[in-house]
């Protein structure tokens, strides 16, 4: 249904998952999309989920850490016919094993959500993209500031999801609700400015709080917010920063 959108989760908790089937899923979507897919990480922040997987919380953290390793591991290529080099998994290279289909590029992009357990500096050099919930331009600030110098010299942006309640009148002055903003398309459109001024480089919009029909809350973005902020490569019609998809 789509050719250019890209596609993404916010976000998967990992520990809860067996990373090698997560490779494999995340490697066939990525493959079927053409090299769309973000996929998006989480360690889990509900403690009662973890007992019913056998699964030790306190731990999380650094199952995390390991399965994103594995996650690196199984969608590696090996010229060499060598296989994946997991021994404590019993996955030696000698044994020639891998996943299948491998990503169209080098890896699936990771996006990681919020701190996941994880030291700011551990995320900024395993993770390909920071994924963060929408927070006042002031705070704002300071998020992306830490990002942009822990990140120095690479190309990993900054993402941030956001509700989003978008009224009929496109004059409707912001106000917030939980997790993002009830606004009209005007007022919304100086806010997504001023996020990418900050160093927010895309926004993905969540429509539950709205009752509008969906349908129509997307032609309006497409139609009104979306020509503000084209995609890089795009003829540009505005000199505004970053990439907004709902």
């Amino acid at each position: 249904m789509t050719e250019r959108a890209v596609l993404g989760t916010a976000a998967v908790v990992l520990p809860l998952r067996q990373p090698l089937l997560v490779a494999k899923s995340a490697a066939t979507v990525d493959v079927l999309s053409g090299g769309r897919f973000v996929l998006g990480l989480a360690s889990g922040d509900r403690p009662v989920e973890y007992p019913l997987f056998g699964v030790d919380f306190q731990g999380h953290g650094a199952a995390f850490r390991r399965s994103v390793e594995i996650l690196r591991a199984a969608w590696a290529r090996h010229t060499d016919g060598a296989g994946m080099g997991l021994p404590d998994l019993g996955l030696g290279a000698e044994r020639h094993l891998g996943i299948l289909p491998k990503p169209t590029g080098p890896s699936v992009p990771l996006a990681i959500a919020g701190h996941a357990q994880q030291s700011a500096e551990w995320i900024s050099q395993n993770a390909d993209a920071s994924l963060n919930y929408p927070r006042p331009l002031g705070a704002l600030r300071l998020k992306t500031r830490e990002w942009q110098e822990l990140t120095a010299g690479t190309s990993k942006p900054y993402l941030t999801p956001m509700q989003l309640d978008l009224t009929e009148d496109p004059s409707t002055a912001p106000t917030p609700i939980r997790l993002g903003l009830r606004t009209g398309h005007q007022a919304l459109i100086d806010h997504l400015r001023a996020m990418g001024e900050l160093g927010v480089a895309h926004v993905s919009f969540n429509l539950r709080p709205g009752n509008r029909p969906v349908e129509e809350t997307l032609h309006e973005l497409a139609e009104t917010v979306l020509p503000h902020f084209p995609s890089p490569g795009t003829a540009a019609g505005t000199d505004a920063p970053g990439t907004v998809a709902p």
